[in-house]
This record gives C-alpha cells, structure tokens and sequence, in this order.
C-alpha cells in the first residue's frame, strides 16, 4: 500500500457527501482509507458506515466519546498500513485521480513528507493556495523550509492535509499532533517535521479542496481554546532553540509567536470577555520566559505599528552587560 488516507469525521453529515463521492473517484490498488468518527451526533456515522460497504480498501474506526480532531487523526495514523499518510476532514473533497497522483509523488521523490497546493472553497469562490516554496520536485533539506522570519514560507504552511507524511515517522512520534492543544496544533506538528526530518519537497499539484467558513469551525469561536497558540509558540520556541543552531531559525520561531500575538491582540472583541482578560498577561508570561536579547532583536526587526503594539504589552528587558 502506498498512501493511507486518514479522513476525520465529527458532525459534519450535510458535507460528507461530496467528500465521499470524491473519495470513490480516487480509489486504486495503492490507495487506502481509513475513516475516524469522532462521535458524531448527526448522522455522519451512518453515511461512513455505507461508504465502507461502497469504498474498496476502506475501514472505520469509531471513537467511544468525542476527543478532538488530534486524537481523531493519531488514531487513524496508528491505523495506517501505506507507505505514505494523508489526511483529509470530512466537509473537504478532492479533485478525480488526485490521491494516485500524490502516491506517485511521495515514493518517486522518496522524501519524509511531500506538500502541494490547495484550492480554498468558499461558497462558489475558489482560489488556488500555493505552498509558499519555489524549489519544486526535488528533495529539500528540511529545515531549510523554515526560512526567513519577515516573509512566508513553509513553517508557515500549517494545514496537515496538503501532502504526504512518510509513516515510519511513527517511530519517533513526529507524526503525531499533540492532543493537549486545541487549535494551533497544526503549526507545532509542521515545525517539528521541519526541524526534526532529513528532507521534505513541494510538488505542483493541486486537487485538495479545503471548505472555508464552515459552522462550528474552531477558528470561529471566543474561548479559551484560541489562545492555545500560545503553548504550541512556546514549544516551538524550545524545540527550535535546542535542535537547531541557526540565528533566523530562532528569529523565525519568535516572529511567529509575535505574529500570532499581534493578530489576535487586534481580534480581542471576538474572544470571550474572561479569555480576553487573560490573553495579556498570559503572553506577558511567555515572553518573560524567552531569551531577551532574541526578542529584542526580532521586534527590532518588525513594522513600526506592530513594534509599537506589542512592546506596549511587554517591553523585553535589558540585560546587563558582562565586565
């Protein structure tokens, strides 16, 4: 088997059709699929449970209480038996021959992952998404996908879904997502490949097709679970500080944090009124925590107005000068 296809499912009963549908125009002798119920509420199970009957070389595992779509998509990786792993949420869908086409991708290129393009869905909109790489087709040491920290490049590109991840990375449990993290746990799972893998490569193709503005979405609500980027920042920080020795990529980790920051520091209307209260100091905290020197030196390097925000909300300290 070449590539497992990992699809995660929890209420999402008015979509699963077309993803379904999409999945029967990708099926083949190398393709798997393995179907992850979250404990739906709504259906969705049932309409897994006929596409099993339908879907060659399909399964469906069923979870006993809800756990998140992390927990949803570790078990599916435990599950899989291809070469290759890739994921795919149930209100998405894919384009005819589109997974045959990755399965080739991953094992010519050999690498640990492989990413590619997407199309983002919204209502009848859609718009072709580009990993942000301009190497393509060929093998990459991996770290150098982390780049600069004043423009976009692939730790940026925190979707699971588009690309191959090489299953063996079981073993050392990079290809598992952190299921104490509620959001963001796509960017922390993204770094560690990059920072912990030999070689990744981006290849130009395009037959994902991710539902933007979905009810019910995560990135739609106000809680507490928004600021779990700050966690997943933080171990970022750390992994990035005691495995690798490059300066931009430590620039890179704490410019994503201060990114992150920023954003939803201009956004504090949409959280709940109890989280918004906690956003500063919890920040205030984490930057406390890194080295001052480097968090100095990446706010130096920003626009003026984003500076300006975020010492306002914590101003690094000097440190003393050795004699």
């Amino acid at each position: 088997m070449k590539l497992t296809s990992v699809v995660i499912s929890h209420n999402v009963a008015d979509y699963l059709p077309d993803c379904l549908g999409s999945l029967r125009r990708n099926t083949g002798p190398d393709i798997e699929y393995v179907f992850v119920d979250d404990r739906s509420t709504d259906g969705s199970r049932a309409l897994l449970e006929q596409a099993v009957a339908r879907i060659p070389n399909s399964r469906l595992v069923v979870h006993p209480r809800n756990r998140g779509a992390s927990a949803a998509r570790n078990t599916g990786i435990d599950e899989a038996r291809g070469e290759y792993v890739t994921f795919l949420d149930g209100d998405d869908w894919l384009a005819p021959g589109y997974y045959p086409r990755l399965a080739e991708a991953c094992t010519r290129l050999g690498t640990d992952f492989v990413r590619v393009d997407h199309l983002r869905a919204q209502g009848k909109k859609r718009t072709l998404q580009r990993a942000p790489e301009s190497r393509r087709g060929v093998p990459i040491p991996s770290v150098e996908g982390i780049g600069e920290e004043n423009r976009e490049t692939m730790a940026d590109y925190v979707n699971a879904w588009s690309g191959g991840f090489r299953t063996g990375l079981r073993d050392s449990g990079l290809l598992y997502f952190d299921t104490s993290l509620r959001t963001c746990e796509d960017r922390l799972w993204n770094w560690r490949l990059h920072l912990h893998t030999r070689t990744f490569a981006v290849v130009g193709l395009a037959g994902l097709f991710y539902r933007r503005d979905v009810g019910g979405s995560l990135t739609s609500v106000g809680d507490d679970r928004q600021l779990d980027f700050l966690p997943a920042s933080q171990r970022i920080i750390e992994e990035a500080l005691a495995h690798c020795t490059d300066r931009s990529v430590h620039r890179k980790a704490v410019r994503t944090l201060l990114g992150l920051t920023h954003f939803h520091l201009k956004r504090t209307d949409r959280l709940d009124k109890r989280v918004a209260r906690q956003f500063p100091g919890r920040y205030r905290a984490l930057a406390a925590s890194l080295p001052q020197d480097l968090l100095r030196e990446v706010l130096d390097g920003m626009d003026e107005q984003r500076r300006s925000d975020l010492t306002a909300l914590y101003r690094p300290r000097k440190t003393a000068c050795p004699r």
